[in-house]
């Protein structure tokens, strides 16, 4: 079975609030909610909320204020719920990074509907996210958030900053060098050898998928 997405409500309105919580519960979803402005932060945090649904006007912590705060750590998905004729506001939500809006009285579907998009969405740039951790050239593999670098054969070689950002220079300004320049690079980097104790004693790292003693 696959895993329930997780969608945190937050609107005043208690019993909105609840018609929205059943709502999502049986379209499948994970759902968190609470009234207050104030405990948003605590449950984005410590949870895996993908997803905000964001009344505006709230007590304590207005909508707006909270889209700019959840925006300065997180790329979850934000939709703002406004009144009819709060034009400005809308425009205030989505320059302070909300993604989507709808205003009240909504179609409970229409809102489903968008948060499924947005949800669809998220996932992807979470994936290419992750995906982005890693550059590969010439058969060499180097794990941005490790600041590791592997070799066509397995050995891993810890960077130091000074060797990781001229690496990283280096692949942008030269994406098309060949092998060999790229093994020289190697050589200079991480110089083979039990004198050098940066260089992991990894063979056969990505063919094997274990560790060497």
């Amino acid at each position: 079975m696959a895993e329930q997405d997780h969608i945190l409500i937050v609107e005043d309105e208690p019993i909105t609030r609840e018609q929205l919580v059943s709502y999502f519960e049986d379209e499948g979803f994970r759902v968190s909610s609470t009234g207050s402005g104030d405990e948003v932060h605590k449950l984005v945090r410590e949870t895996d909320v993908i997803l905000v649904l964001l009344d505006i006007k709230l007590p304590g912590k207005d909508g707006l204020t909270l889209t700019r705060e959840i925006r300065t750590g997180s790329d979850i998905g934000i939709i703002l719920v406004t009144s009819k004729n709060d034009q400005i506001a809308r425009i205030l939500g989505l320059e302070s990074g909300a993604d989507d809006y709808v205003t009240k009285p909504f179609d409970p579907r229409e809102l489903l509907s968008r948060a499924r998009n947005l949800i669809r969405r998220v996932h992807i740039q979470q994936s290419q996210k992750r995906k982005g951790h890693t550059r590969h050239f010439a058969g060499f593999t180097l794990d941005l958030n490790k600041r590791e670098i592997l070799d066509p054969q397995g050995d891993a070689c810890q960077l130091s900053a000074g060797e990781y950002q001229l690496l990283l220079a280096f692949m942008e300004k030269a994406r098309a060098t060949a092998r060999q320049t790229h093994g020289r690079l190697w050589q200079v980097l991480c110089r083979r050898g039990p004198e050098n104790p940066r260089l992991s004693r990894r063979p056969q790292l990505r063919r094997s998928g274990t560790a060497g003693p």
